[in-house]
């Protein structure tokens, strides 16, 4: 995940890094990504609908890879 913050600073790009990483580019590279998400489970659909209003702001679509920390 060191990779991704590098480009933060791009134009046409946005990276959020708190309860969840994901990052969101105009261009093709490196892409649109979810990288992390940890979430309380007492709220985790509200914050997944957060998540997703606040990306789709920026992209309509997305890659979401899901790990076991997730």
């Amino acid at each position: 995940m060191a990779y991704l913050p590098l480009f933060a600073g791009l134009p046409g790009t946005t990276l959020s890094g708190a309860e969840s990483f994901w990052f969101v580019s105009n261009t093709s590279a490196p892409g649109n990504m979810i990288l992390r998400t940890h979430f309380e489970a007492s709220c985790t659909e509200e914050r997944i609908d957060a998540m997703l209003e606040q990306i789709g702001q920026y992209s309509d679509q997305i890659d979401w890879l899901i790990f076991p920390d997730d």
